[in-house]
């Protein structure tokens, strides 16, 4: 797994045009992050990964991802919002992610951790290629329930505790 970390200082004086982070590497390519800081055609945040070096890349190239987009909560990390995703890049789509990441209300909330001191923080995880299947003719991606792992853990945890001793009342 590769992650990277993206402050973005002076958030309120970015335009509403689309933002790149600096480019770093991941599964042995490169990478970036792109936001529109006032949404892409919407009242939300959006963001997306998009791969830094599609055109030096062989034509026809395609790389499926799983990766997970965070915007991390400077106040409370409880409620840092994170989304996931499996793609597959290719020469067509270069770019994936989210167009309603965050409403630009709840992002922009004085109290809401996500901008604090102008500071707007996003992180990414780059779990490695997906290997699912793949039918060229159709959507890719798939869209993971961010609950699921979670439940899992959770499960896991409770299933890992000793169990209360019977109290013998016939059941």
């Amino acid at each position: 797994m590769s992650k990277f970390t993206w402050t973005i200082d002076n958030f309120s004086k970015l335009n509403g045009e689309k933002q790149y982070s600096k480019t770093f590497d991941a599964n042995g390519n490169k990478w970036r992050v792109l936001i529109f800081p006032k949404g892409n055609s919407t009242d939300h945040l959006s963001v997306y990964l998009d791969v830094a070096n599609s055109d030096i890349l062989p034509e026809d190239w395609e790389i499926p991802l799983s990766c997970r987009i965070f915007l991390v909560n400077q106040i409370h990390c409880n409620k840092s919002i994170n989304k996931e995703t499996m793609h597959t890049f290719n020469s067509h789509e270069s770019d994936w992610g989210f167009t309603r990441f965050i409403p630009l209300n709840k992002l922009h909330n004085k109290s809401g951790g996500y901008i604090v001191n102008d500071t707007c923080v996003i992180e990414v995880e780059v779990y490695g290629y997906y290997t699912g299947p793949i039918d060229k003719d159709s959507d890719s991606s798939v869209a993971i329930d961010p609950v699921e792992p979670v439940y899992i853990q959770a499960q896991s945890l409770l299933d890992s505790l000793p169990k209360p001793p019977s109290l013998g009342f016939g059941v």
